[in-house]
């Protein structure tokens, strides 16, 4: 199934629905369609971030460890060797990191961090290492920035590649340092955030309702390191209001 709508100046200039709804009984998908939507604190982080960088408190080219301390300097960073992972003793290489991780690097993906999501390491040994490391550590958000999550290897040199992996947790932590406050707090304060209840259901985890989005953010737990089950629902209210090529050429 696939959606696609472009707004300019308010406008609907383009808009095309394909698939089904509902396979099974081949129910069309529809402009109203409801769809369930995941990672949606993502592009909020991100707005914070670029509203930090309106306000003059940091630029998009800075470097990650200005905010996140000595670990995330390149020099104390490890690029993991690919093909190198020993299943038997868990042994692998790496090499130098060559490059200096910037908050540009975060917003787009392309800092060499991964998620974990491949927890055998099937095709993904970073992704085992990360879960060998870190799986079992009960933590928070500053912890798991500026001391966990650089311990594990970069799946290669940052700028060189496109990964999805946990560059948005890493932004957050970056906001709370330049605001001097909490994530939560700085979201409520400046993004029209508001705290909703948590729903019990995972089918009503997400709802559309006038120009708001609901969503959840995360809470870690030591055993399956995020829990659904403590997580905190969301409404986000998406402005109208656009400003165009605002942070074009900007890192």
């Amino acid at each position: 199934m696939t959606a696609l709508t472009i707004v300019r100046d308010g406008k609907t200039v383009y808009e095309c629905v394909t698939g089904f709804q509902n396979v099974e009984s081949k129910t069309p998908a529809s402009p109203d369609t409801i769809y369930r939507m995941y990672s949606m604190t993502k592009p909020i982080v991100s707005v914070a971030i670029m509203m930090l960088f309106e306000m003059g408190k940091l630029h998009i080219s800075d470097p990650a460890h200005l905010y996140l301390g000595e670990k995330w300097k390149k020099r104390n960073m490890k690029v993991y060797v690919q093909n190198s992972y020993d299943t038997k003793t868990k042994h692998y290489e790496t090499r130098a990191c060559e490059r200096t991780i910037t908050i540009k690097h975060l917003l787009t993906h392309t800092s060499g961090i991964t998620y974990g999501f491949d927890v055998n390491g099937l095709s993904n040994k970073v992704d085992k290492i990360f879960h060998d490391k870190l799986r079992s550590r009960k933590t928070n958000l500053e912890e798991f920035v500026e001391t966990l999550l650089p311990t594990v290897p970069l799946m290669f040199q940052p700028g060189k590649h496109w990964w999805y992996g946990f560059n948005t947790d890493v932004l957050g932590r970056i906001v709370e340092v330049v605001s001097g406050t909490d994530l939560e707090t700085f979201l409520r304060t400046w993004c029209s955030v508001f705290e909703l209840e948590c729903y019990e259901k995972l089918n009503s985890r997400f709802a559309l309702e006038h120009r708001y989005i609901y969503f959840q953010t995360i809470r870690y737990d030591e055993n399956e390191f995020y829990d659904s089950s403590r997580s905190v629902s969301f409404c986000v209210l998406l402005h109208e209001k656009r400003t165009r090529n605002r942070y074009a050429g900007d890192g």
